[in-house]
């Protein structure tokens, strides 16, 4: 996760400092849509398996699955903001943001098993 977030607030950072605006709304804004109720549904059916099988990990992926959701839907109102009123940059801060998140939670989560790895 951390890798990921990473790579992707690299990439955020890059777009934001050439002014990458988006192209295609309408398909971008079908995408968008469709994969945030997607991961939503995922999330809450990997949540629901987490509590039922007490499992850490499932219950991280589900945070992560949450996390997309968020970015699809950040990019669903960044669009629609966007198409009415030109601000290009909205969707990359709310984007910017959540990857912070998953950063500092993927980066709690190993520092939180090497203390539970050094204790055993």
């Amino acid at each position: 996760m951390c890798l990921f977030s990473i790579g992707a607030i690299i990439k955020t950072v890059y777009n934001l400092a050439n002014e990458t605006k988006p192209y295609n709304e309408f398909k971008l804004l079908l995408i968008s849509s469709a994969s945030t109720v997607l991961f939503t549904i995922l999330g809450w059916i990997k949540l629901y398996i987490s509590t039922q099988l007490g499992s850490k990990s499932v219950l991280m992926d589900a945070i992560c699955t949450f996390a997309t959701s968020a970015m699809g839907g950040a990019l669903m109102i960044g669009l629609t903001v966007y198409h009415f009123t030109k601000l290009w940059f909205l969707d990359g801060v709310v984007g910017l943001a959540i990857l912070l998140f998953m950063f500092g939670y993927g980066a709690r989560s190993l520092w939180k098993n090497r203390i539970v790895c050094g204790k055993s």
